[in-house]
């Protein structure tokens, strides 16, 4: 893990400090839009369609995930 150079005010004066980067939240499926999840379907190769449902894509999603 590679740490970040954060700038920060200490007592007036500015001071370089190397932290930890922030983890980005996790965005559940159920969360994303369906063209986010179809995009999503996509980068993983997966053949999904406009017609079918959110939740039938989803349901593929987390099927290819196992």
């Amino acid at each position: 893990m590679e740490l970040q150079k954060k700038l920060m005010n200490f007592g007036g004066k500015q001071v370089i400090v190397f932290v930890k980067p922030e983890a980005e939240p996790e965005v559940s499926l159920s969360d994303m839009t369906k063209s986010e999840l179809i995009a999503l379907a996509e980068e993983r190769n997966l053949e999904v369609s406009s017609r079918m449902t959110k939740a039938k894509i989803i349901e593929a999603l987390e099927a290819a995930d196992v």
